[in-house]
C-alpha cells in the first residue's frame, strides 16, 4: 500500500509527514499570534509613559499644596521661647495633618505608577509569547 506523501507547492517531497500547506499555515498563524502579545505590550507602556506624566503632575500639585497650607500657617507657629498658645497648638496640629495627608497621597500616586509600570514590563509579553507559542505546539518546553 502506498503511503501518503506530501509534497512542497513545486511537488517535491515534504520530508515530514505532515501537510506542508498545513504546517506553513500554523507557523504563520502560531507567529501572528506570538506578536499580539507585543503590540498589547506597546499599549501598556504607552498606559505607563502617560501614568507617569499624570502622576508627576499630580505630586507637583501636592507639594503646592502642601508649602501653600504650610507657609500659611507659619505666622501662627510657635516660638522657642515659650509655651505654644492654643492657636499655635492647632496650627501645629494642622501642619502635621496636611503632611501625613500628603505623604499617604504620595504613596497612593506612587502605587498606582509601579502597578501600572508592572504591567508594562517585558515579562508580561514574554509569557504571553511563549503561551502562543506552546498553544500551538511549535515551541516545545520543558
Amino acid at each position: 500500500m502506498l503511503q501518503d506523501m506530501y509534497r512542497y507547492g513545486d511537488g517535491t517531497p515534504f520530508p515530514l509527514d505532515e501537510n506542508f500547506i498545513e504546517t506553513l499555515t500554523t507557523a504563520v498563524e502560531t507567529c501572528t499570534n506570538a506578536f499580539v502579545p507585543l503590540t498589547e505590550l506597546d499599549a501598556r507602556r504607552d498606559k505607563a509613559r502617560e501614568v507617569r506624566r499624570e502622576a508627576e503632575k499630580e505630586l507637583g500639585r501636592l507639594a503646592d499644596l502642601e508649602a501653600t497650607v504650610v507657609g500659611s500657617l507659619l505666622a501662627f507657629a510657635p516660638s522657642d521661647s515659650k509655651k505654644p498658645s492654643l492657636t499655635q497648638q492647632v496650627s501645629q496640629k494642622i501642619t502635621a495633618g496636611v503632611k501625613t495627608a500628603v505623604i499617604e497621597a504620595r504613596r497612593q500616586v506612587e502605587g498606582r505608577v509601579q502597578a501600572t509600570d508592572a504591567l508594562a514590563a517585558p515579562k508580561t509579553a514574554t509569557d504571553a509569547v511563549l503561551k502562543a507559542l506552546q498553544d500551538r505546539r511549535l515551541l516545545a518546553i520543558g
